[in-house]
Formats: C-alpha cells, sequence, structure tokens
C-alpha cells in the first residue's frame, strides 16, 4: 500500500493539471513496483480529481486499488 500526502498546487497554476500528471506518474511507478493500493486523506476542493484518477470514498479517507 501507498499513502499519498500533502499535495497542493499553488493557487495561481491550479487548473493546468499539474497535480493530476504528478500523481499518475507517482503511482505508475508505485504501480511497476507492485503497489496495488493507495490511500489519501482529501479536501473538499481535491476530491474530484481523486475521483477522477480512480479513488473511492472510504470511511475517513479516500482508496484505490489496482486489479493484480
Amino acid at each position: 500500500m501507498a499513502r499519498i500526502v500533502n499535495v497542493f498546487t499553488d493557487e495561481a497554476l491550479r487548473g493546468r493539471g499539474i497535480a493530476r500528471e504528478l500523481l499518475q506518474a507517482v503511482m505508475r511507478q508505485c504501480e511497476d513496483l507492485g503497489v496495488r493500493e493507495f490511500n489519501l486523506g482529501a479536501t473538499p476542493e481535491g476530491r474530484s480529481l481523486y475521483r477522477s484518477l480512480g479513488f473511492e470514498d472510504y470511511p475517513a479517507e479516500m482508496r484505490r486499488r489496482v486489479a493484480a
């Protein structure tokens, strides 16, 4: 399992896909190393991004699993 923490984008740079590209690159590398589950705590502002990347609500956090 991998835990994603502290993903922030400067307000002036939001909406350009920076966080999405960063997260996709990190998750791809982790998956290549065998990681099959990701979790994170999401702010209300970040929830739509995480959902679009396959994360689901999970009690107090969100998580993402990759099929083996």
